[in-house]
C-alpha cells in the first residue's frame, strides 16, 4: 500500500507499505524522504541513537485508498548514513482496515496464507549514570507461506 507519511500537513516522505506483524497490526517498509524530512524532527531512532521526539514530530500516514491511517504511532528508523537506508513502521493499524489493505498479500491464491512476523527491538544501554540512555534498534522480518 502506497502512503505519504506527514507531518502538521506537510508530506515529508513516502513510502510502500507491506504487512510485518498482522496480530499486532504492524506494517512498514522503505521510506522515500522529500525536502521537507528532517531526521533530528522526524526519526525516532537516527544511525542507532534513540532520538527524542517528545512534542517535536506528530506523524501521519495517508494513502489515495483509505485515507489517513487509524494507527498507534508511526516511527522513521534513519539509518541513512550507515547503511543508506530509511525504514518507516506503522504501529497498531486499526481492524478492518489492516486486513482489507493487505489482503492481496495476506491471502493467496488456492487458500494458501503468506504471512510476516517481525519485531523491533530496542537495544537500551546506559553507560554511566548521568548518560542518556542509549537506543539502537533492529527490526527483524520472516516471511513464510503456509499450504493449504
Amino acid at each position: 500500500m502506497k502512503v505519504d507519511i506527514l507531518n502538521d500537513e506537510k508530506v515529508i516522505g513516502h513510502a510502500d507499505l507491506g504487512p510485518i506483524d498482522p496480530s499486532m497490526g504492524v506494517a512498514g517498509g522503505r521510506f522515500v524522504p522529500t525536502r521537507d524530512y528532517d531526521p533530528r524532527l522526524h526519526a525516532f531512532v537516527i544511525d542507532g541513537e534513540y532520538n527524542d521526539l517528545e512534542g517535536k514530530a506528530q506523524l501521519t500516514a495517508c494513502s489515495a485508498e483509505f485515507g489517513v491511517l487509524r494507527c498507534e504511532g508511526v516511527a522513521i528508523e534513519d539509518f541513512n548514513e550507515t547503511v543508506q537506508e530509511i525504514n518507516i513502521v506503522i504501529l497498531g493499524m486499526a481492524y478492518p482496515e489492516y486486513e482489507t489493505a493487505f489482503a492481496s498479500l495476506l491471502r493467496l491464491g488456492g487458500g494458501d496464507e503468506i504471512f510476516a512476523s517481525g519485531s523491533l527491538r530496542p537495544d537500551v544501554r546506559i553507560r554511566r549514570s548521568d548518560e542518556r540512555p542509549r537506543v539502537r534498534s533492529t527490526s527483524t522480518i520472516f516471511f513464510g507461506v503456509v499450504r493449504r
